[in-house]
C-alpha cells in the first residue's frame, strides 16, 4: 500500500512540475492561450478525439487573438502573413517542413507527393505529376468531366422522376457528388471510374477510405501528443488483421494501377489519363510510388471536393437571393452542356464568388496543416519561433474571424466580386486568408481540377434542378465532426427538375 502511495504522489509531482515548466519556463511561455491548454495537452487530445477541436481553437482565436498556444509545443495562427512564413510562396521562400508525426508513410510503401517531408524529394514527385493537373491537361480531360457530370444529372433526374411529391424528390446530394468525385478520380487515376454512378452506391473499398481519415488523426494524436504510446499503437498496428486490412487497401489500388499501366498503348492514348500525361517521366517513378500516388489521389481528390460541392449547395438552400442570382447566371448561358467549358464557368462572376464565399465558411480540410519548425528556429508575423514547435494555420478559425472579414459568419458572396475590393463594406477584407487549396510550394496539385469539376457539377445541376433546403437539412454544418476532414451527415434536399 505504502508502494502505491509513493507511486501516485510521484506521478502527482512529475504533472505538476510538468505543468509549472510548460506555463513558466516552456520557450513558448509568452504566447496566449487557455492556460489549461498551455500547461497540458490534454485539452488538444480530448477535442482532437471527439472531433471538436475547430470549435475549440476558434473559440480560443475569439478570445486571445490571431496568434494562439493551443498545447505547450503548438502555436496556431490566422494572419495572411503566417502563410508566406509557414508555407512559403512560390517565388522560391522555403517553406517549413511538414512535421513527420502528422504525415508519416505507410510502412509498406515509400513516401508519395503528401507522406514526403523533405523538399528535395516533395520537388520531384511534384515536378513529374505537375503535367497532369495543368489547365492544358484539364482542357484535355473535359470531356471525360463532362461525362460524368452529365451521368450524375440523369441520376438526379431519374430520381426525381420515380417520385410523385409536388415539391420534388427528397435525395441525399452528398451521395451524388460523393459517387461523381470517386468516379472522375479514378478515371484519372486508374484509368477508368469505379461505377459507382452506375450502382447509386459506395464499394467496400471507397467505405474503407472514409475510414481511413479516422485511422489517420487517431494515429497523429497518439505520436503527437502521447509519444510514450507509440511503442503500444506500434503493436497494435502490427496485429495481423490490421497489417492485412492496410496492405488490401493499398493493394487494391496497386492492382488497378498495374492494369492501366499494362494496357495497350492504343488504349491508354484514348484516355488523358494521369499516366498518360506523365509517361514521359515514369521511367523515375517506381512502380510503389506509382501505387501509393494513385491511392493518395483516391483520398486527397474525392473527399474533400464533394464537401465542397455540398457546402455550396447547403449555404445557396438557405439563402434564397444567392441561389436566385447564381441559378440566373447559369441558366442565362447559351447553348447546351457542350458549351460549358472551362474558360467559359470560369468567367461567371457569380458562381465563382459562391465557391469561393462557401469554402470560406465550410473549408473541406478546415484544421492545420502542420509545419515544424526546424533547428534554428523560423520567423513567423515577426517574431522568431523556437525550434522544435508545431505551428500553423487554423483555416475555420481563420476565415470566420472579425480581424479578417466584415461580417465573417454570413454567406456573402458579393464580397467576392471585383467591386467589393474596391468600395463598400467589405472593401477591408482579407481575402488572401483564405486558401482552401493551401499556398506555397506544397499547395494542392489537384487545384485546378477541383475548381473545374466542382463549376462543372454546380453549373449543370442548377441549369437542371431546382434545390429546396428539407427541415432536417437546417443544422446540417453545426451537427459536423472533424477528423482530418469534416464527417457529413446525409444532406437531404428537394430537387425538382426545371420545367
Amino acid at each position: 500500500m505504502f508502494l502505491v502511495s509513493l507511486l501516485f504522489s510521484a506521478a502527482c509531482l512529475w504533472i505538476a512540475g510538468r505543468c509549472f515548466y510548460n506555463l513558466y519556463l516552456h520557450p513558448l511561455r509568452s504566447y496566449p492561450g487557455p492556460w489549461l491548454c498551455r500547461a497540458s495537452s490534454l485539452p488538444r487530445i480530448w477535442h482532437r478525439t471527439v472531433g471538436t477541436n475547430i470549435s475549440h481553437a476558434h473559440h480560443a482565436h475569439e478570445k486571445y487573438g490571431p496568434v494562439v498556444r493551443l498545447s505547450p509545443g503548438e502555436l496556431s495562427y490566422i494572419n495572411y502573413d503566417a502563410w508566406n512564413d509557414i508555407y512559403g510562396r512560390n517565388d522560391g521562400k522555403a517553406a517549413l517542413p511538414k512535421d513527420p508525426t502528422f504525415n508519416s508513410p505507410s510502412p509498406d510503401y515509400p513516401p508519395g507527393l503528401v507522406q514526403v517531408t523533405d523538399g528535395p524529394p516533395h520537388a520531384r514527385q511534384r515536378r513529374i505529376f505537375a503535367p497532369a493537373f495543368s489547365n492544358t491537361s484539364l482542357m484535355k480531360q473535359e470531356a471525360m468531366l463532362r461525362g460524368h457530370v452529365r451521368k450524375m444529372v440523369a441520376k438526379l433526374q431519374r430520381a426525381c422522376d420515380a417520385t410523385t411529391t409536388p415539391s420534388g424528390a427528397e435525395l441525399d446530394i452528398c451521395s451524388f457528388f460523393n459517387f461523381l468525385t470517386f468516379d472522375v478520380m479514378a478515371d484519372l487515376a486508374f484509368g477508368a471510374p469505379l461505377g459507382l454512378l452506375d450502382a447509386g452506391q459506395y464499394t467496400p473499398w471507397v467505405k474503407n477510405v472514409f475510414a481511413v481519415f479516422r485511422i489517420l488523426s487517431l494515429r497523429a494524436i497518439i505520436l503527437f501528443y502521447l509519444p510514450q504510446l507509440q511503442g503500444l499503437m506500434t503493436r497494435v498496428l502490427a496485429r495481423p488483421a490490421m497489417v492485412a486490412a492496410r496492405k488490401a487497401h493499398i493493394d487494391y489500388a496497386a492492382g488497378l494501377v498495374d492494369r492501366r499501366l499494362d494496357a495497350d498503348a492504343q488504349t491508354a492514348e484514348e484516355r488523358p489519363d494521369v499516366w498518360a500525361l506523365v509517361e514521359k517521366k515514369m521511367d523515375v517513378l517506381t512502380r510503389e510510388e506509382m501505387h501509393i500516388n494513385a491511392a493518395t489521389f483516391m483520398a486527397a481528390g474525392t473527399e474533400t471536393t464533394a464537401t465542397a460541392l455540398c457546402g455550396v449547395v447547403w449555404f445557396l438552400a438557405r439563402e434564397g437571393a444567392a441561389m436566385g442570382k447564381v441559378t440566373e447566371e447559369v441558366r442565362g448561358l447559351s447553348g447546351g452542356e457542350e458549351d460549358l467549358t472551362m474558360d467559359t464557368l470560369a468567367r461567371l462572376p457569380y458562381l465563382n464568388a459562391v465557391i469561393n464565399e462557401a469554402m470560406r465558411l465550410y473549408p473541406p480540410t478546415p484544421d492545420m496543416l502542420y509545419r515544424l519548425v526546424p533547428e534554428g528556429g523560423a520567423m513567423v508575423c515577426g517574431k522568431l519561433v523556437p525550434a522544435g514547435t508545431v505551428v500553423g494555420i487554423h483555416q475555420w478559425p481563420a476565415y470566420h474571424s472579425a480581424h479578417n472579414f466584415a461580417r465573417p459568419e454570413e454567406f456573402i458572396p458579393e464580397r467576392w466580386l471585383p467591386e467589393a475590393s474596391v468600395k463598400g463594406e467589405f472593401v477591408n477584407d482579407e481575402r488572401r486568408i483564405v486558401q482552401p487549396f493551401s499556398k506555397g510550394p506544397r499547395s494542392c496539385i489537384g487545384k485546378n481540377l477541383a475548381l473545374h469539376e466542382m463549376r462543372l457539377a454546380l453549373a449543370s445541376t442548377f441549369r437542371q434542378f431546382d434545390i429546396v433546403a428539407t427541415d432536417d437539412s437546417k443544422d446540417w454544418m453545426q451537427r459536423q465532426k472533424c477528423h482530418v476532414v469534416w464527417e457529413k451527415p446525409p444532406l437531404m434536399m428537394k430537387v425538382k427538375p426545371v420545367v
